[in-house]
């Protein structure tokens, strides 16, 4: 069975529009847990009732995947890139991370064929120039200079390339590797920290939690939160439900998702089929 690693099983949930996914298709599996979390939003809840579907019955997400094609912004060196799927579970690149790099301003100005030409010789050339993947150095620039240029205007080149990562990219994280019995104790001790703070609050915190429990993401928001009438100000809401949401309701979440995985499909195997259907390629490190 083909493999996927979980950053790119992440990166399938992106494209799903939650609203468009019909209750009849998550209503199967139950609940998310035998005991009742209220503090979770409606997109929480019907978020984890779909991975718990997705790592139970992985064909079935098909028929909810967007499959519409990505626009290439001729931003980022790998931008297009296509995910992988793999027929070792041994396979090197299986748990690994991706990191990508911002093309600098001056090359994209001249359109997107100068953009196309860098991707072609930054991947031909970084190995040959003493560098690696991400890894630059004083040849490399050089060189880059003689083929590109000077910039049109004053830019740190060096500074576009190796500091600037794509937003929402997985970086490589340790396993966890927790069994089901470490993980319904996590489980069941979130959801106790969960309550015990939810309900242990002076009247003023326990009034924000009884407004914003459930919408404790608007502390993420770049707008101010509507009707709000804490008497807390907008900067001090966001603050408070940013530390209630990291602290209780997110490492909840996570465990719940892990939960799933582990239960239901440790391995993260898919049938072929289904994943050329989703645009994935074979891995070309493990594939003949």
């Amino acid at each position: 069975m083909p493999y996927i690693t979980n950053s790119s099983l992440s990166r399938i949930f992106k494209t799903i529009i939650l609203e468009d996914v019909p209750d009849s298709y998550i209503s199967k599996v139950g609940k998310i847990w035998p005991r009742t979390i209220p503090q979770l939003s409606w997109r929480e809840t019907k978020s984890l009732l779909l991975w718990k579907v997705i790592y139970r019955n992985p064909e079935g997400i098909e028929s909810i995947y967007n499959k519409s094609s990505k626009t290439d912004t001729y931003t980022y060196l790998d931008e297009a890139r296509a995910s992988s799927y793999h027929i070792s579970r041994h396979c090197p690149f299986l748990n690994s991370g991706f990191k990508t790099y911002v093309i600098p301003d001056y090359i994209r100005q001249r359109g997107p064929n100068e953009v196309k030409s860098f991707r072609s010789w930054y991947k031909l050339n970084i190995n040959r120039l003493g560098g690696a993947y991400g890894i630059h150095t004083d040849f490399f620039f050089q060189e880059m200079k003689t083929i590109f240029g000077e910039p049109d205007e004053t830019a740190d080149t060096r500074e576009n390339l190796e500091q600037e990562d794509v937003p929402n990219i997985e970086e490589p994280q340790e396993q966890k590797n927790l069994d089901l019995g470490q993980l319904t104790s996590r489980i069941d001790e979130a959801i106790d920290n969960l309550l015990y703070f939810y309900n242990s609050q002076n009247p003023i915190t326990q009034q924000v939690l009884r407004h914003f429990a459930k919408a404790s993401r608007l502390g993420y928001s770049p707008n101010p939160i509507l009707n709000n009438t804490t008497g807390f100000s907008d900067d001090r809401l966001k603050q408070f439900l940013k530390q209630y949401h990291d602290k209780y309701k997110q490492p909840l979440i996570d465990d719940l998702r892990d939960y799933y995985k582990v239960y239901f499909n440790p391995e993260l195997d898919f049938k072929g089929r289904l994943l050329d259907e989703l645009n994935f390629k074979p891995c070309s490190y493990c594939y003949p």
